[in-house]
């Protein structure tokens, strides 16, 4: 065995994994990307990316592309070995034959190919850096442009929503050559991508590029106009709402389209109670209480707008119920926001520092870990902001508006499910992140009996009306944004069969 054929297959072994770093807690207390951006498209980082890409072995069975680590199904280690070589473009092209956004799942996918992958106890590989390094490289040396088809089918289709589902279908819809309308209630394309993440994790400029992109490429969006009654909008799709809105049904779709896709997300909140407890808190309706996305919008909406924040957390003490993505967002946003405190409830325990038994590789690793919020707010207050086992039991006010917040430990005993009393936090704002119940109804359309998701049927996303569609959150319940592309993706190629008698798009 030569020195440098040792080299290349003991990478793993001989090379630390060394993650592209975030700009650090104390540098980054602005609303930008906590990313050096700046940096990436400098091409600062570009040799230690290329050295990371060395640690994959290219597996005889790699688990990063499968279901467990990737459900689009990226080519992990064909880009990542041609990187090792410098073949950056070739990179970029294996990268776009799975993934039309890895612009956006290189910066806020959780990484599960990186929980499979087979170094996961040694370190794995930082396969999330080297796909938004090699897109960033695509931008930058101009070889992701415009491609428009070729020719045009004369079909049409209208599809409702424009997040990460709805764009994917978009985009491999238009590249078939059908003209793609996609209609938005909100005044900005993307969905929850430019309303839902933070600008701190990802910035609306990157959305703005691709809906630009797509638009040159012949897909036209209707913003502002909403599918079904304006009376029925989820707290932040109301923040979202501009004037000159315009309500349309989904017939009137069906009348004009050759076929309708629905991607409107699962946006319902979950009602304000406690730990696996029906009935309301008491105090729920005082002000100062916000769902997560109502909050994370109209700070979006405010910082984009450069004007004062409408629900500002500055000096007030914040309490976050929940414990998820969205929860931290919405303790990086009100840490920016000068809070004087940060609280978040998780009802879970303190996670392990290694996988459980019930949480074998290659699944994704349920461990304990420190995001980029939380390292902030180590950083700003002295403490970790998580309390474990703990829910809110009420909301108690002063002047109409929450002061404190009631909460109790949980205990589990048997599969049941009981609080002891334990005490008050300070809570002059709440913000709610503990998840979705389902989507929002469309008349005429059916639902599962047992979660508010519309009803498609098996892979081919066809819903109970003959040529209406369906795919993304709204089928599935909340979920990644990897999940949506992949949704879209599929249901693209339902749409393009049943439009043309076949399909060659991937699916």
């Amino acid at each position: 065995m030569s020195d440098q054929q040792r080299s290349d297959d003991f990478a793993f072994l001989d090379i630390d994994r060394n993650p592209v770093p975030y700009r650090l807690p104390a540098t980054r207390v602005d609303f930008f990307d906590v990313a050096d951006l700046k940096g990436l498209r400098n091409g600062n980082y570009d040799n230690q990316v290329k050295t990371q890409a060395k640690r994959c072995t290219g597996c005889g069975m790699p688990w990063c592309h499968t279901d467990f680590g990737c459900p689009i199904y990226n080519l992990i280690p064909d880009w990542l070995a041609a990187i090792k070589v410098d073949n950056w473009h070739g990179a970029l092209r294996l990268l776009e034959k799975t993934n039309d956004f890895p612009e956006f799942t290189g910066r806020i996918c959780p990484a599960p190919c990186e929980g499979s992958c087979t170094h996961q106890e040694l370190g794995s590989v930082t396969i999330k850096n080297a796909e938004f390094h090699i897109v960033g490289m695509g931008f930058r040396k101009g070889w992701i442009v415009a491609k428009p088809p070729k020719f045009r089918t004369g079909k049409r289709v209208a599809i409702i929503g424009s997040g990460p589902a709805g764009l994917a279908a978009a985009n491999q819809l238009n590249q078939a050559g059908h003209q793609v309308d996609v209609y938005e209630q909100a005044d900005e394309i993307g969905g929850l991508l430019f309303y839902g993440i933070p600008t701190v994790k990802l910035e609306k400029w990157m959305v703005h590029r691709r809906v630009n992109l797509m638009k040159e490429e012949g897909v036209n969006f209707i913003t502002r106009t909403r599918v079904g009654s304006a009376e029925e909008f989820a707290p932040w799709h109301q923040a979202a709402m501009c004037e000159g809105l315009k309500t349309i049904t989904l017939k009137s779709l069906q009348d004009k389209y050759d076929a309708v896709l629905i991607a409107t997300g699962a946006a319902l909140p979950r009602s304000i109670t406690a730990y696996r407890q029906s009935k309301i808190l008491p105090g729920h309706n005082l002000s100062g209480i916000h769902f997560a996305m109502e909050y994370l919008t109209k700070c979006t909406q405010d910082i984009l707008a450069k004007r004062e924040l409408r629900i500002s957390a500055k000096g007030l003490n914040v309490v976050i119920l929940g414990a998820g993505d969205t929860a931290s967002d919405c303790a990086a946003y009100a840490l920016r926001s000068d809070a004087e405190s940060i609280h978040i409830f998780d009802t879970y325990p303190l996670r392990p520092e290694k996988r459980a038994e019930n949480n074998p590789w290659p699944q994704q690793p349920d461990i304990f870990t420190i995001d980029y919020a939380v390292a902030d707010c180590i950083e700003k207050y002295g403490y970790d902001p998580r309390v474990y086992e703990v829910s809110a039991t009420g909301f108690i006010g002063k002047g109409g508006r929450v002061s404190e917040i009631q909460y109790g430990h949980i205990l589990r005993n048997n599969g049941q499910i009981s609080f002891s009393t334990a005490g008050r936090y300070k809570a002059d704002l709440v913000l709610i992140a503990t998840g979705f119940t389902g989507a929002e109804t469309i008349p005429t359309l059916s639902y599962s009996p047992d979660q508010q998701v519309i009803s498609v049927k098996g892979e081919g996303c066809q819903t109970s009306i003959d040529g209406v569609f369906a795919t993304g959150d709204c089928t599935r319940g909340a979920s990644l944004v990897v999940w949506a592309i992949h949704d879209g993706r599929t249901a693209a190629k339902s749409i393009d069969e049943h439009l043309m008698g076949s399909s060659s798009l991937p699916g």
